[in-house]
């Protein structure tokens, strides 16, 4: 009994650490100095805001300018699941001056962060996570052009590790530091 446990303990050490060490440092820093200044260029104050529906109007958009230039986009969505008209915040994109970066987050109805991730040029690149609605990490990885790579991981709702799957191409993770931000 006490060796299997020993057993599993090992395992699960080195099944962390397998994920802990295939995780580059480096992009977890290129996104969070992205993060970092793309949230601090959203906090800008609005010089107009541009308000549009989708063909159906289950969708409200609304668009922040500041110097002529578009630098958030919050859509709103109707929860097709009550009775209720009301619109909740389900996605924000937060851009660079050129719309070339974007940091996207996605929101459960309950305002809860669903999934976090960085843009460029259209496709996903560096660290992504997508969480459960109670706050905890679901799944978290890396992409780059929209593409799986490396080792990713996974946790049940109440914040275990189930394990993690290698999509390969992990050598993918030192072009996204050649992509350099540009405010």
């Amino acid at each position: 009994m006490k060796i299997k446990v020993f057993l599993k303990n090992i395992f699960f050490i080195t099944t962390i650490s397998l994920f802990i060490s295939a995780c580059n440092p480096k992009t977890d820093v290129w996104f969070n100095d992205i993060k970092t200044v793309i949230e601090k260029r959203a906090a800008t104050k609005p010089d107009s805001i541009a308000v549009t529906y989708n063909e159906d109007s289950t969708s409200r958009f609304e668009h922040y300018f500041s110097g002529g230039h578009e630098y958030k986009l919050n859509r709103f969505s109707q929860n097709l699941f009550t009775e209720s008209d009301t619109f909740y915040l389900d996605l924000e994109s937060l851009y660079n001056s050129d719309k070339t970066f974007e940091l996207r987050k996605g929101r459960f109805s309950d305002h809860t962060l669903q999934f976090e991730g960085v843009l460029y040029k259209g496709f996903y690149y560096g660290p992504f996570i997508l969480y459960y609605p109670n706050g905890k990490v679901n799944i978290q990885g890396v992409r780059y052009k929209d593409e799986d790579i490396g080792i990713w991981g996974k946790w049940d709702d109440d914040g275990t590790f189930v394990g993690n799957t290698d999509h390969k191409n992990a050598s993918k993770e030192d072009a996204i530091l050649k992509i350099k931000f540009v405010e």
